[in-house]
C-alpha cells in the first residue's frame, strides 16, 4: 500500500488494540499499515487501511466514552457478500436500502463504535 498525506481520518480509542485490529481485519477487511509501540513494546497505535483514503487509527486508551450520535460510514465493495459474513451480535441495523438510495448496514465494533 502506498504512503500519502491523509486529508482526513478517524482516530478511535480502544481498551484492547489487538482485539480491535483483529475485528477490523476479520469483519471489514482492513489491513494494518503501521503499529507504533511504546518502550514496553506494547502497541499503542495501529494505522489501518481498507482502501486509498479509507484510514483509521486505533489508539490504546484505558478509559473513554463512546457516544451514539456519530456513525462512521465506510464504502465497502461487495457489501451484500460482506454483510452475510458479519456475526449477528455485531449487527445493529440489518442491510437495507435507505430512502436516500443507499444500501447500508449498521454494525457496532467491540468498543461500541457504530459503522
Amino acid at each position: 500500500m502506498k504512503v500519502y498525506v491523509m486529508p482526513m481520518f478517524y482516530q478511535l480509542k480502544t481498551k484492547d488494540i489487538e482485539q480491535s485490529s483483529k475485528w477490523f481485519a476479520e469483519i471489514l477487511g482492513f489491513q494494518s499499515l503501521y503499529q507504533f509501540r511504546n518502550q514496553e513494546n506494547q502497541v499503542t497505535m495501529d494505522h489501518l487501511r481498507l482502501a486509498d483514503y479509507q484510514d483509521l487509527m486505533l489508539i490504546a486508551a484505558d478509559s473513554f466514552t463512546v457516544g451514539d450520535g456519530a456513525i462512521l460510514n465506510v464504502a465497502i465493495i461487495d457489501l451484500q457478500n460482506i454483510a452475510q459474513k458479519i456475526p449477528e451480535k455485531w449487527i445493529v441495523e440489518p442491510l437495507m436500502e435507505k430512502p436516500w438510495n443507499a444500501l447500508e448496514i449498521t454494525i457496532k465494533d467491540p468498543n461500541g463504535y457504530l459503522f
